[in-house]
């Protein structure tokens, strides 16, 4: 492979990879992320995205790498290979909590390994993982979380510790009886027992340590500080003091015979556990891009052999919400000029261009909604004054030097970042250099991004199909800038308009306005005219699309209207037919008491007639409330006559009458005897004014099918509905939403948006030999 080189200072790629860092627990992990270095073969990048790919899919479905505090573990590993080398506790420690590590992701890997099919790359980091539970209730049984080992852990140090404490207990007694004696007394500093060295030894005044060491065979120990006091052993007490040592002794060689148990057991364990110390940092790192990809709503970059960078709507990690997405392009054109005021975001641009395709080549997600990138081995950024100062240069002797080294290492897998390239010297003479260089770079076959207010560089574009403008969108009403780039123009650098913006005197700008004037070419001129005009349909532009977005949301918000007076309505029919039942409910009761009436000869045949004719009236009278009279009645139209309690198809209509065919049997009736029917659709061929249209008259049988890649989630989502809606309107029964799987922040926002929608049935992943992920098949009610 080529020499590589990276300007990842100049960047700002460092303090990104110093903010992972800070969110790792594990040490490795933090080594790791800090010494991060682009992918030199496509191969390997495409692995390491395929593999963070797999890890949002595990993380959606609610697995997802719990990490621990885990120090650099590679002596301690050493260790434990030596046979016969035991283990400190504070050292076995470090490995219960790798085995704790390993029991907060055992189900993560358990998923993963049930699962081969789905994460070939993730069970390549699992696959011969396990758990140790025994392990770890072994360490646990022994040892304390702070590292004590506990007075059960063995029968032998519990019998050990007894006879320790039986012992202490004795000595105390015997010298606080000893020290109570007032002849005693007179020799000591202090009336306390005290321990030096694991011996019980009393407090003795410096002046009677002669006096007692001949009166009691004392043994002197040890001085204080001060010199005032000598701590001393009274010989009755000196066979007990060494009991208490051998003791310790023993129990000391328990101790490190169940250390040494338990390195054994983690030295028969060892390769597994090397392993989980050795993904750790794998899958923190996993993790911790997960979430930010998350944060950013970002994306995996589609990435190839081929040099070229395509990033939509890109945000500076490092300005956050502050950020103005702006478009990346360089794919078809090897270099990309970009123009425009100061202060308008082209140095952000450049530096957002830059950091994104280093973070792109280190397996990262982007900060953007969609890119494509090529692999570069040398990434040069010429930015700011910063190394100038370090090297005590002038600003444009520093850059020519930065500017050989870059021409001298440049070929085909370079991108170079030049921020206002030669402009610190004469107009006329840097302009001239910075056509030329460019033009040598472009030579060798290198990929440039250049800053500038440069003329003659704009004009390059035009003349050369290898190069392309960009422009600093700028409010040439308000004078301010949209920090966002629009390709194939140039802009002006805006420096007088601005400067007025700014309060400078206005008879210095009038006369700055002259001079221009006289300065300009007149090809200059028509290119600032043009310019201008330009600018005025940008904002002309800018203030449509502001317009038609209001009538949308306007169109949205009667559609909403709508849909509120749809249900009303339909809330108000159920309401009515509800009273209608219960109308007809106590009708039936009545029919049956006057039934009852008749059979028991209660009621005479003119009675009960008349009974009839006033129940029939309320029948009516009910169905008339529920059925709304028809207000423009049009032959062909079903209507209900509840005189008939039938539904039939006006055939004529003559003044107030209407030739109404029920069955095969016409009828001529009153129009205000003409109902609506449930059923109100024309049977005629011969469309009207007021003809209305049925969904359950139309069979669904025909598709639908929409393509959002690339779309932004508010365009697609605008596009799924009107589908949606195009569906209703044409009966179709299924439609096809192909999305893509990227991120997959486009498929759950569709598949978010389908889940709140009455008329959708159900909506699934398609099969995987037809689109798998990417496409949605969505059932229409």
């Amino acid at each position: 492979m080529a020499e590589r080189h990276f300007d990842a200072r100049a960047l700002g790629f460092h303090e990104l990879l110093e903010e992972f860092a800070r969110s790792a627990r594990c040490e490795t992990t933090k080594q790791k992320i800090l010494s991060l270095v682009p992918y030199g073969y496509v191969s390997s990048l495409q692995d390491d995205f395929e593999t963070l790919s797999e890890y949002i899919t595990l993380a959606h479905k609610g697995f997802t790498f719990a990490s621990e505090e885990l120090v650099d573990m590679e002596e301690m590993f050493r260790k434990l290979a030596l046979e016969g080398a035991i283990l400190s506790p504070e050292e076995t420690l470090l490995f219960r909590r790798l085995l704790t590590l390993l029991e907060n992701n055992i189900q993560l890997f358990q998923e993963v390994q049930r699962n081969q099919e789905v994460y070939p790359h993730l069970y390549s980091l699992c696959a011969t993982l396990e758990d140790y539970p025994e392990m770890r209730r072994t360490i646990d049984g022994i040892l304390s979380p702070e590292g004590e080992i506990f007075e059960n852990a063995s029968p032998h140090l519990i019998e050990i510790r007894e006879k320790k404490r039986n012992l202490r207990k004795n000595i105390q007694q015997k010298l606080e009886t000893f020290i109570a004696d007032e002849t005693v007394q007179g020799y000591l500093q202090d009336t306390f027992v005290t321990v030096k060295e694991g011996r019980f030894v009393l407090p003795i005044k410096t002046s009677m340590k002669n006096v007692f060491q001949r009166e009691y065979q004392a043994i002197l120990h040890s001085y204080s500080k001060t010199g005032e006091t000598v701590y001393m052993e009274p010989a009755f007490i000196i066979d007990a003091n060494n009991e208490i040592l051998e003791i310790d002794e023993l129990e000391l060689q328990e101790m490190w015979r169940l250390m040494g148990e338990i390195t054994g057991l983690l030295r028969q364990i060892q390769v597994g556990l090397k392993i989980v110390y050795e993904v750790c940092p794998i899958w923190e790192w996993l993790h911790l891009r997960f979430l930010y990809w998350k944060s950013v709503q970002g994306t995996l970059p589609q990435v190839s052999e081929t040099p070229h960078i395509h990033i939509r709507e890109a945000r500076h990690p490092f300005l956050r919400e502050k950020a103005v997405p702006v478009d990346i392009l360089l794919e078809g054109y090897q270099s990309l000029i970009i123009s425009g005021p100061n202060a308008g975001g082209k140095t952000v641009s450049l530096k957002t261009a830059g950091l994104l395709v280093l973070m792109g080549m280190c397996g990262i997600p982007l900060p953007a909604t969609e890119a494509r990138l090529g692999v570069f081995h040398k990434v040069y950024a010429e930015i700011g004054d910063e190394q100038n100062l370090e090297r005590a240069l002038s600003s444009f002797t520093a850059q020519i030097v930065s500017l050989q080294t870059i021409w001298e290492n440049a070929d085909s897998t370079t991108l170079v970042l030049i921020d206002e390239i030669a402009n610190n010297t004469d107009p006329r003479e840097g302009e001239a250099l910075a056509k030329a260089y460019l033009q040598a770079l472009l030579a060798k076959g290198a990929m440039v991004i250049i800053t500038t207010h440069y003329n003659g560089l704009k004009q390059m574009a035009y003349e050369d199909r290898r190069i392309q403008n960009a422009s600093v969108m700028f409010d040439s009403e308000r004078l301010l800038p949209l920090y966002k780039l629009q390709y194939g123009e140039s802009s002006m650098s805006f420096a007088l308009d601005i400067a007025r913006r700014h309060g400078l005197e206005k008879s210095i700008i009038n006369a700055a306005s002259r001079y221009l004037e006289e300065m300009l070419s007149p090809t200059e001129k028509l290119l600032q005219e043009v310019e201008k005009q330009k600018q005025l349909l940008v904002a002309k532009q800018q203030k449509l699309e502001k317009r038609m977005a209001e009538v949308f949301q306007m169109e949205l918000s009667y559609q909403k209207k709508l849909k509120e007076l749809e249900v009303r309505e339909k809330t108000l029919k159920e309401k009515q037919l509800e009273k209608m039942s219960e109308e007809l409910s106590t009708l039936r009761e009545e029919i049956n008491r006057l039934h009852e009436m008749v059979k028991k000869s209660q009621l005479s045949p003119k009675d009960l007639e008349k009974q009839a004719d006033i129940i029939e009236k309320r029948i009516q009278q009910s169905q008339k409330s529920f059925y709304q009279p028809i207000r423009v009645p049009q032959v062909g139209q079903t209507v209900f006559l509840p005189s008939f309690q039938a539904s039939g198809v006006i055939e004529s209509i003559q003044r107030d009458k209407a030739k109404v065919r029920v069955g095969g049997i016409s009828f001529i009736v009153s129009l205000e005897e003409i109902y609506t029917s449930e059923q109100d659709v024309p049977s005629s061929p011969q469309p009207s004014p007021r003809e209305t249209f049925s969904f359950s008259q139309h069979m669904k049988t025909s598709n639908l099918s929409l393509d959002v890649r690339g779309k932004t989630v508010d365009e697609a989502l605008r596009e799924v509905e009107k589908t949606l809606d195009k569906a209703l309107l044409e009966g179709a029964a299924v439609v096809y939403i192909i999305h893509g799987m990227g991120g997959g922040i486009l498929q759950r926002a569709i598949h978010d948006f389908l889940r709140q929608q009455k008329n959708v049935a159900s909506y699934e992943f398609a099969p995987q030999n037809e689109g798998g992920r990417g496409k949605t098949i969505v059932r229409i009610r």
